[in-house]
């Protein structure tokens, strides 16, 4: 592990501990993960503007949304705390179709090898119009894959079987999110959370009984 990979391992963890300080309740999660999210978005800032001054070109933005019909995948923590975000901000009716897409998507999935899997294309459940629904609570994963290449990405979309079709995307982002995410696991698991992984589909599907409680004005 690089000294930097050990200073966003400590933030991570940080992060987690502060949350684990207050009891790791839903709400807890739902309010701690938020600077864990705003640090790595800070930094994707620093990257983007750095790209502008040095002529990388990063191609990610509304409405491009081949990397969100691949497999992705979030930590049970991460989805706690959007359970509890959907509930606040989207109606029972928006809840339930969302889980209706997120079945969808199960039943394409649930039974494929991990190469099936890999080579799989279709929407995640929170693309809406093109656009990621829940983009200021999007897992942390969705967050750090930055391409410089819209094309190589649409290549591995088009098609996913050729071996040498793969995103261009920057490392460093990919790196500083896992491990972030790992010090944020480490410190919840010492509290007695122990968090699994999920794609985007089982996630919502795991907390859908939570996405089924309904706030006090609604009937």
């Amino acid at each position: 592990m690089t000294e930097q990979e050990k200073a966003f391992y400590h933030d991570g963890y940080r992060y987690g501990q502060e949350i684990a300080e207050k009891e790791v309740t839903s709400h807890n999660l739902f309010t701690g993960i938020q600077p864990h999210y705003n640090e790595i978005n800070e930094l994707i800032d620093v990257l983007i503007d750095y790209g502008k001054q040095n002529n990388i070109h990063l191609d990610c933005k509304a409405g491009c949304s081949y990397c969100c019909h691949q497999s992705v995948y979030g930590i049970e923590h991460e989805f706690d705390a959007l359970a509890t975000y959907l509930v606040k901000k989207w109606s029972m009716e928006e809840r339930n179709a969302l889980i209706e897409r997120a079945k969808k998507r199960y039943t394409q999935t649930q039974n494929l090898s991990k190469e099936a899997l890999a080579l799989h294309k279709s929407p995640c459940p929170f693309l809406q119009d093109n656009k990621c629904s829940v983009y200021e609570m999007r897992p942390m994963a969705c967050r750090i894959y930055l391409s410089t290449s819209v094309e190589s990405c649409k290549h591995e979309y088009e098609s996913p079987a050729d071996a040498n079709a793969y995103p261009q995307l920057l490392d460093f982002p990919l790196r500083a999110g896992k491990m972030m995410n790992e010090g944020m696991v480490a410190a919840l698991k010492i509290a007695g959370y122990k968090s699994k992984e999920y794609r985007i589909e089982e996630g919502i599907l795991a907390f859908r009984f939570t996405l089924l409680e309904a706030l006090d004005d609604e009937s």
